[in-house]
């Protein structure tokens, strides 16, 4: 409808740290965020702990909010490939 779209073009960059990764991102609007993922040990396995953090034009975050939501499995299953290629690398 008018100058809005059903699509939205997100930049976004995978950055590694010791225990886990950061997910950082940009889309339209103002709308920036950054995901924390950390593995931790915990008893005889592992453990994948996530932090989210977004922040935008705050009449946007309901439609934001649940965008992100319905495409969050999506997100996880994309680092754990990306888990899964870091290990077959070494």
């Amino acid at each position: 409808m008018g100058p809005f779209t059903s699509s939205t073009v997100t930049t976004g960059a995978f950055i590694d740290t010791e225990d886990g990764m950061v997910l950082v991102f940009e889309a339209g609007m103002g709308i920036y965020g950054r995901n924390t993922y950390q593995i931790l040990e915990e008893g005889e396995g592992f453990v994948l702990r996530e932090e989210a953090r977004m922040t935008g034009l705050s009449l946007m975050m309901g439609f934001v909010m649940g965008t992100k939501k319905r495409s969050h499995g999506e997100l996880a299953e994309a680092f754990i490939r990306k888990l899964e290629e870091r290990r077959g690398d070494k």
